[in-house]
């Protein structure tokens, strides 16, 4: 039986196989994932151990197992506890990788191998994603709608300026949708404002 675990990431897929130095980096895309798959179907008997990452790492799953391989999904709880037990801190993608394949050296047994949702379902979960980031977003429109507002209600004749309503004490939103916390640009990391709350002036 060999070992294999494999560190998930939005853009690569680093593979450690247990008792063997190396550790290897994979694109996450669908060739990278072709890429791996075929490399593992080489070496026979290989038991694979992902941990979930929000749905970065289903790809691989149903590649895996529509390839015949054997591949499980743990939790990243139990990857950290098992990592704290054989003394490991430290945090990297590679030693992620290494961790999970010694947890499968470890804790085969105890493993329960994935297998793949009926098509229906997966179409679902795709609905379902898109129905939430959809209600997000009415959410934080709803809330700049009321930010607008009262604003008028407090400046009267005064057009709505966010520079302005940030002075005066506005805050953030804390939404998840916020562009505070969703936007990669700087200027636009300033632009969320709350509806409603407000905080005294020094």
């Amino acid at each position: 039986m060999i070992a294999v675990g494999v560190d998930v990431g939005k853009s690569f897929l680093d593979v450690a196989i247990h008792g063997e130095p190396k550790v290897q980096r994979f694109n996450n895309t669908s060739v990278g994932i072709r890429q791996l798959v075929k490399q593992l179907s080489k070496r026979g008997d290989v038991r694979v151990v992902v941990e979930a990452t929000g749905g970065y790492e289903e790809a691989l799953l149903d590649a895996c197992a529509q390839a015949g391989l054997w591949i499980a999904r743990v939790n990243a709880r139990q990857a950290k506890h098992f990592a704290m037990a054989t003394g490991q801190l430290a945090k990297t993608d590679k030693l992620d990788a290494a961790n999970l394949a010694e947890l499968v050296s470890v804790l085969l047994p105890r493993l329960r191998r994935h297998i793949p949702a009926p098509a229906w379902q997966n179409e679902l979960k795709g609905w379902l994603r898109r129905r939430n980031q959809v209600t997000e977003q009415i959410i934080a429109n709803l809330q700049q709608a009321d930010v607008v507002n009262l604003f008028q209600q407090i400046f009267p004749g005064l057009a709505f300026n966010k520079a302005i309503a940030l002075e005066f004490g506005f805050t953030c939103c804390g939404s998840t949708a916020c562009i505070r916390r969703t936007s990669s640009n700087p200027s636009a990391n300033r632009a969320c404002i709350a509806p409603v709350r407000r905080r005294p002036r020094s």
